[in-house]
């Protein structure tokens, strides 16, 4: 039976690997969005009607893009109050299809549908690698075209020295994508410890020394280190 006090630094050791992991993760995401300047063509478009007339005229409607990139999934969401023919929809895949479990995402409440505003913008931004698990949220103002609002985030200069981009770091965690990051980080860890603990043993072995505590152990015939007590 091993002692208690060896399962109590256990516990300690994997919580300091993973509280490592975890800053990792952090700092990872954080990089990414230095690093990523530019995002190409959306993976998915998909929009849906949310009412419409008797003539067939869309009254109100909201559209859902997915970007992804290295280390980036991108959500650019569209809610329009506005007038258009029907048809246009007809083929269009519904945004509920690539709708995110996180994020503050979905159909345009009943609130901005009776507003008479016609047009709000929304963007959620989710970094990391090997999952993206931190994600923020800016919207844009009706007619605007730069960020106007952000949650979740720290501002971290602008991109490109343009005031109307700010450069934004992620804080808000995806819970299931941040544990397994963090624990993907502090496997990835604690396997390059073990190993350099190893090579480390076999050199002072090698030396003569005690493996523990690197006591020179030449000439000691007793098989036990006068210095630390192993074996």
């Amino acid at each position: 039976m091993k002692p208690r006090w060896l399962n109590r630094r256990l516990i300690a050791r994997a919580c300091i690997f993973l509280l490592l992991g975890a800053i990792i993760n952090v700092a990872v995401a954080w990089g990414l969005v230095f690093s990523i300047r530019e995002v190409g063509d959306p993976t998915d478009h998909t929009e849906a009607i949310i009412a419409f007339d008797d003539e067939g005229w869309v009254a109100h409607f909201w559209a859902l893009d997915r970007y992804t990139e290295f280390g980036l999934e991108l959500f650019d969401c569209v809610w329009m109050n506005k007038t258009i023919n029907r048809a246009y929809f007809d083929g269009k895949p519904d945004p509920s299809s690539v709708l995110p479990s996180w994020g503050d995402l979905g159909p345009p409440s009943e609130e901005f549908v009776s507003s008479g505003i016609e047009r709000r913008d929304r963007m959620v931004a989710a970094w990391g690698w090997p999952f993206q698990s931190l994600y923020c949220v800016a919207d844009l103002d009706v007619g605007a075209e730069s960020i106007t609002h952000y949650k979740y985030a720290l501002r971290a200069g602008d991109i490109g020295d343009n005031p109307s981009q700010p450069r934004l770091l992620p804080l808000r965690p995806i819970p299931h994508r941040f544990a397994l990051n963090a624990i993907i980080s502090a496997s990835a860890l604690l396997t390059c410890a073990t190993l350099v603990n190893v090579v480390k043993r076999a050199l002072r072995l090698r030396r003569g020394h005690c493996p523990h505590c690197n006591y020179d152990l030449q000439g000691n015939t007793s098989g036990i280190c006068p210095e630390c007590g192993h074996d």
